[in-house]
């Protein structure tokens, strides 16, 4: 499905960020946007920015009903 998209945006927790895994879903170059949370280190945001992959940091709120939850802005 990847293949066929105009563009491949991640959302992420920025706790999956910089972990190994047994599943590689494509390289960074692939990536056409990425959207995590605040956890997101300066460090991290930077190596995306360098590759050419725009950083988007959602807005955290509390919802009662639902527990956390985000909010993002494109």
């Amino acid at each position: 499905m990847m293949e066929a998209a105009a563009e491949t945006i991640v959302i992420a927790d920025s706790s999956k960020l910089g972990v190994n895994s047994l599943v590689r879903m494509c390289g960074v170059e692939e990536i056409s946007r990425l959207i995590t949370d605040s956890g997101i280190t300066k460090r991290q945001a930077d190596d995306f920015k360098a590759a050419g992959v725009p950083v988007t940091v959602a807005e955290e709120r509390k919802d009662m009903r639902y527990g956390m939850t985000l909010q993002v802005t494109i």
